[in-house]
């Protein structure tokens, strides 16, 4: 691994930037949308006046405040370099490209309704970024929509059983998309034995897929399963949710994650099959 140390600065009062000031009062006035545009819209400069890539992380920690994850994880990746081929705990430098790159992008809503839905720790942010890149406006060409790319018609049904009112653009809302997707991925979890890679692949093909290739291949080992998954785009769906979480796991949890050798195929009979 790389072991050239990532040195991040703080540019000599920023505030003093017209461009930043509007963007700092804009966050303390809780408009944090229309801060983060006025960010990126400037960015380029911002960078350019205060010093390129090593003063990354004071406009990273702006974006952070104004609720725009999804620029600080297209920063990350566009500036980190080398850095997330280093070990995050190299240097403080390293590790605020990791975090930008791989952030707990809305951390409250995703602690309270992940765990309370059985959603294993931080597999909800590896979702997200897998989806949608942290944007809450996203859509897909298959109407998915939102943080989670939750589906209206799947969206629909989890509220029913909620007792929740639902509409489609409701989906746009981080509350709402993060609740009903932590709902709905929590299900998948318990239905597929509390397995990563068949919940990612349940999520993706849908669970009577998941269902169906647990039939035919629950005998192979993780790797020999995952190829034999028919679809390709749920093989790299797979391969990439299992790489992140990895990843997330290795930033911030308490132990890093092991892909197991063989995975428990056995299929719950409750939870969804939508």
């Amino acid at each position: 691994m790389p072991t050239k140390k990532v040195t991040l600065e703080t540019p000599p009062n920023p505030l003093r930037d017209p461009v930043v000031a509007r963007a700092t009062e804009l966050i303390a006035a809780g408009m944090n949308v229309e801060a983060g545009e006025e960010l990126e819209k400037s960015e380029k400069d911002l960078l350019k006046r205060f010093g390129g890539q090593k003063s990354l992380g004071w406009l990273l920690d702006l974006y952070r405040r104004a609720g725009n994850f999804g620029r600080t994880y297209r920063l990350g990746e566009a500036y980190a370099g080398g850095a997330l081929a280093a070990d995050p705990r190299a240097d403080a430098g390293t590790r605020a490209l990791w975090e930008a790159a791989f952030p707990r992008a809305y951390e409250a809503m995703v602690e309270k309704y992940g765990q309370a839905a059985g959603n294993p720790d931080l597999f909800l942010y590896t979702i997200m970024r897998k989806e949608s890149g942290y944007n809450p406006h996203d859509v897909s060409y298959a109407d998915a929509r939102g943080l989670l790319q939750m589906i209206p018609p799947t969206s629909k049904q989890v509220a029913v059983a909620a007792k929740e009112p639902f509409q489609p653009d409701m989906l746009y809302d981080p509350d709402v998309n993060i609740r009903l997707g932590a709902m709905y991925i929590g299900s998948l979890y318990r239905k597929f034995g509390n397995e990563i890679q068949l919940t990612a692949g349940a999520y993706n093909a849908g669970p009577r897929a998941m269902t169906r290739w647990c039939e035919q291949h629950g005998k192979h080992p993780t790797d020999e399963f995952v190829e034999l998954i028919a679809f390709a785009q749920t093989r790299e769906y797979v391969k990439r949710v299992t790489s992140i979480y990895a990843k997330y796991r290795y930033l911030y949890g308490a132990t890093p994650y092991e892909i197991p050798l063989t995975l428990t195929t056995t299929v719950a009979k409750t939870g969804p099959d939508y």
